[in-house]
């Protein structure tokens, strides 16, 4: 946890007594605006727990990400470049170091091998045309919708289910938490 909200440059106070005791968030909580300061008041009125969450925003330069500057477009993208996420973390040192980011690709499906490990996946392109790729490890994190899709679609003769699906519950009992803005 440390190494990968350092990674992200997450914010926030340490010392939350609702979490497990620790160093911490690795950069300082970004300032509460004046209604953050009012529900943080009534709460202290009302006897209430509040604490400053942590954000994967950085509140100061840390390596790739730059300091916020407070705009509140978080939702939409940030212009200053201070919000954690892997474009700006993770995958430009990536690519520096050789990794082929492949934009415009909508995996398929993911193929086994003979021992039922899966050796690879099944992407189209802008095209339309589909390619295999390769590989000896896969991650699949394509989130709550996509992850079950694709393992649904991965459907071989030993797991007609569909891949990681023995119990038949991939792709059911999914809890979401819209946000409207």
């Amino acid at each position: 946890y440390d190494r990968v909200e350092a990674d992200f440059g997450v914010s926030g106070l340490a010392g939350d007594p609702a979490f497990p005791p620790g160093k911490g968030p690795p950069l300082p909580p970004a300032p509460l605006a004046p209604m953050g300061r009012r529900v943080a008041k009534a709460h202290n009125r009302l006897g209430w727990h509040w604490w400053p969450g942590p954000n994967a925003i950085a509140t100061r330069d840390s390596g790739p990400l730059r300091a916020c500057t407070q705009r509140a477009t978080c939702m939409w993208g940030c212009v200053e470049g201070a919000k954690g996420s892997v474009d700006r973390t993770h995958w430009p040192q990536n690519v520096q170091r050789g990794v082929r980011l492949i934009t415009g690709a909508r995996v398929r499906r993911l193929e086994v091998d003979a021992r039922g490990l899966v050796a690879g996946a099944v992407y189209v392109d802008r095209q339309g045309v589909d390619h295999f790729q390769k590989a000896s490890v896969t991650v699949l994190a394509a989130s709550g919708i996509g992850t079950p899709r694709i393992l649904l679609l991965s459907a071989t003769s030993k797991s007609p289910q569909g891949l990681a699906n023995s119990s038949g519950l991939v792709g059911r009992r999914l809890m979401m938490h819209p946000f409207g803005t």
